[in-house]
């Protein structure tokens, strides 16, 4: 594993895919800029950030699902750097379980 992967890697591996897919195609140019490509992602993670917020799961057969939970108030929290007890609120934290086709894809890693 070569570490992390961020939202403009994968601006460059999609806009690489639709590039070889319109070469493969036998066109010579492609109607879409690495922009374009840019704009999608952003709208994408923008549109899966809201329905979250919206209080709706999210699901994407075969890779995952995105869920709401509510984490309860704990009173015997303590801060790791200083050891002084800390007082954690109930919040709510997003969830990801991944989908059968990625689980079977990473099983064996």
């Amino acid at each position: 594993m070569d570490g992390k992967k961020t939202k403009a890697d994968l601006v460059d591996s999609v806009y690489d895919n639709v590039l070889f897919y319109y070469r493969t195609q036998g066109k010579t140019k492609c109607p879409f800029q690495k922009d374009d490509v840019a704009r999608v992602v952003n709208e994408f993670v923008e549109s899966l950030s809201d329905a979250i917020k919206d209080g709706h799961s999210v699901e994407l057969r075969g890779f995952g699902s995105f869920t709401l939970k509510k984490r309860s108030k704990r009173s015997s929290c303590v801060n790791p750097r200083t050891g002084e007890p800390a007082k954690s609120e109930e919040h709510s934290v997003v969830v990801f379980t991944s989908g059968r086709d990625l689980k079977e894809a990473v099983w064996g890693l």
